[in-house]
């Protein structure tokens, strides 16, 4: 198993690269590609606050840092709202880029 990961991810003293969109070992998709089509998916309506977009991935089985990840290679920006009297920034949202 441990090998496995080690071609996935670049672990350890075996370090294989691999192209952008790449299937990992056996066949499977990375788990990166698998939560960009996840984020796509969630965010092809509208944008979301960023901690329910944290809270959804999570209960789909992403990390944090993997939702990170994901978020350059979906298509995916950061809009911070901010408050009109003082500037000061509410909460993040996160929005698929405009075609």
């Amino acid at each position: 198993m441990n090998r496995a990961l080690r071609a996935i991810y670049g672990v350890g003293e075996f370090n294989e690269y691999r192209e952008p969109g790449a299937t990992a070992v056996r066949g499977r998709p990375r788990k990166i590609e698998c939560a960009r089509n996840w984020l796509q998916g969630f965010l092809k309506d509208e944008e979301k606050p960023v901690t329910d977009v944290r809270r959804a991935g999570k209960a789909a089985g992403f990390s944090e840092r993997t939702l990170e990840r994901a978020k350059r290679s979906a298509g995916v920006w950061s809009v911070l709202v901010r408050e009109p009297a003082t500037g000061k920034v509410t909460e993040g949202r996160w929005r698929l880029e405009a075609d």
